[in-house]
């Protein structure tokens, strides 16, 4: 475990309309990347040579990454407009990967790291939703523990991010209650559901 890491319960399932302004906010994304893939992927497409640091190089090359990447772009923004046609509950971690989806593959699958950490560091869609679902949280102590209790029988998300100057690493972890139990959940990074490396 980590000392000073806060861990927030979620609920397992959100109401969208609860969520309503941060899925505005995704659509919003799917469709300025769909349409920046698709600008690139047009202007690539023209049998001119582009300036790169290392002199002229033909950019048709990257036009069908940028294609793919447009279709992902748009097939993201269709679901999030499923979700947002009338109000449905919605699977919490479904509305985290989706998020984070949109962050990896917004300039390409092949973009690296470094802009994915980038995109996630900026994201302002996910920090929206755990402020408007949190349910109550923790903070892991000198001894590197942490207790949440009065927690009602029911579906939860352990939801933690630590940032240091080596990586990012989020935790978004099912939980079930079942009644007065004492549940024991560490954060490791074999249950980590995301880890970038900034080195």
């Amino acid at each position: 475990m980590i000392r000073g890491l806060t861990v927030i319960v979620l609920p397992g399932e959100l109401d969208s309309q609860l969520i309503e302004p941060a899925l505005a906010k995704l659509r919003k994304d799917c469709t300025y990347w769909e349409e920046s893939n698709r600008k690139t992927a047009e202007e690539y497409s023209r049998p001119v040579p582009h300036v790169t640091d290392s002199g002229f190089d033909d950019m048709t090359k990257f036009v069908p990454e940028h294609r793919t990447t447009e279709m992902l772009m748009k097939k993201y923004g269709e679901k999030v407009d499923g979700w947002t046609k009338n109000p449905i509950r919605l699977k919490t971690l479904d509305v985290f990967t989706t998020t984070r989806r949109v962050n990896r593959d917004c300039q390409g699958t092949e973009s690296g790291t470094s802009l994915y950490l980038s995109h996630v560091e900026r994201d302002k869609v996910w920090p929206t939703v755990v402020a408007a679902t949190a349910l109550t949280k923790g903070t892991t102590g000198i001894d590197a523990k942490y207790s949440i209790s009065d927690l009602k029988p029911g579906e939860y998300i352990l939801y933690a991010q630590m940032s240091s100057a080596f990586s990012l690493i989020e935790w978004c972890i099912p939980v079930t209650v079942n009644g007065e139990q004492t549940i024991k959940l560490d954060f490791f990074n074999d249950n980590a559901a995301l880890i970038l490396n900034k080195r």
